[in-house]
């Protein structure tokens, strides 16, 4: 099966939660993962999940890669950044978001 396809099956795994399709991928194309996982700016299955709010789905890719928790997205956003969001309503916009997707939590708190 060409990537491509796979690739977009994946896309929709990924938008509808479904972590037999996610398998059906990998059988499909065995390094599908570590190919997303090559590129530095993406939005991989984990960010699509996550702001899709498929919980099981999210853990599911953590378990397969757990770098992907750590990537972020063209618009510097990580896979936690679009679970809150997703979770509060926030968008990318709002004043309460940093443009590099940092929520303003103002500097570091030390507790005596």
């Amino acid at each position: 099966m060409e990537n491509q396809q796979v690739q977009q099956r994946l896309v929709e795994a990924a938008k509808v939660g479904d972590i037999n399709l996610l398998y059906g991928c990998i059988h499909d194309y065995p390094k599908i993962l570590d190919s997303i996982d090559e590129i530095h700016f993406v939005n991989t299955p984990l960010h699509i999940a996550t702001s899709a709010g498929h919980a099981q789905f999210a853990l599911e890719m953590m378990r397969l890669m757990p770098s992907f928790g750590k990537k972020l997205n063209p618009q510097e956003l990580s896979p936690l950044d679009l679970a809150l969001q997703s979770r509060e309503g926030l968008r990318p916009s709002d004043p309460d978001l940093q443009k590099n997707g940092k929520a303003k939590l103002g500097g570091p708190r030390f507790v005596k």
